[in-house]
């Protein structure tokens, strides 16, 4: 029906993509959908289209978006299947790039006439040692519930690198549910999630009782609001960076020194810069115990 290679340049490389590792999807204009883990005009991997008579149109080629070190912001090498959103556009991850230094990874949406928007890049929520606690490189795709959000899995990252399960609003505002701990609950999901009723379902390829992997659920809890995002806390000196994800906004960061006395809440100066895309406040402490949140 179709072999990859079929368009190259000059140079011989894959215009049209290579490497398909995920199973295509049926969108609702019947054509097929999928993505392909390398090559691209760029070499990052693409998204594509093709119809049932073969046809095949490059929606989008990962690497358009560099940063100064020549990587790709916009994510690159997309190894899991897309899933169309109730809203009629695409989504789905890529299991590296992103605006994180180390590329690890991102969520993206994209229309089916192949605008990309990038709606999250792991990497974002640090622990003091530099480790992504939001999780990194997503292999697995992404399933909605009948409200709209999506959900998903990271093969690394987390607590000690054992993976994370996250939900994420399709304007990119994420909140991870669970971190793998290696032990009985798994280690490293590498596929995507299953949704049935009020639960989510799936696998781990490590860890559990007889380290040889894991079936697990999550219980979602109905009707809750939408969670703040996580803050991320990182010393330098003696001072104190507080950072937090851009795609979460109207929060405003809070200290305290008594959270027994809730009118003891104040605001946190200054305000909030970007700083490798996520929001970043760096203050001294003035007390030797204080707590900080975020709040709307």
């Amino acid at each position: 029906m179709y072999s990859f290679g079929a368009i190259q340049d000059i140079y011989g490389d894959y215009l049209d993509g290579a490497y398909p590792y995920a199973p295509l999807v049926v969108g609702t204009d019947g054509n097929l959908f999928g993505t392909a883990s390398a090559a691209g005009s760029n070499d990052f991997g693409t998204v594509f289209r093709i119809t049932t008579n073969g046809t095949l149109t490059t929606l989008y080629s990962f690497g358009a978006i560099l940063n100064s070190n020549g990587g790709p912001v916009d994510g690159s090498t997309p190894l899991a299947p897309l899933i169309e959103g109730s809203d009629g556009n695409f989504y789905g991850t890529t299991s590296a790039g992103g605006t994180d230094t180390n590329g690890l990874g991102t969520v993206f949406r994209l229309t089916p006439s192949g605008t990309l928007t990038t709606l999250y890049s792991f990497g974002a929520i640090l622990d003091t040692n530099g480790n992504a606690l939001d999780g990194s490189n997503p292999a697995g795709g992404l399933v909605q519930d009948g409200d709209g959000e999506l959900y998903g899995t990271t093969s690394q990252g987390g607590n000690n690198n054992y993976g994370t399960v996250f939900q994420i609003t399709t304007n990119g505002t994420l909140l991870t549910l669970y971190r793998f701990t290696g032990l009985n609950d798994g280690a490293n999901p590498e596929a995507g999630l299953v949704l049935l009723g009020n639960t989510l379902y799936g696998t781990a390829s490590g860890g559990g009782s007889g380290y040889s992997g894991t079936v697990f659920s999550i219980t979602l809890a109905s009707g809750a609001p939408p969670a703040p995002p996580e803050l991320a806390f990182l010393r330098s000196g003696t001072n104190l960076n507080l950072m937090w994800s851009t795609n979460a906004t109207g929060f405003t960061l809070q200290s305290a020194t008594n959270i027994a006395l809730p009118g003891l809440w104040l605001p946190v100066s200054p305000a909030p810069v970007i700083v490798r895309g996520q929001y970043t406040v760096t203050t001294a402490p003035s007390n030797r115990q204080m707590f900080y949140r975020l709040a709307r």
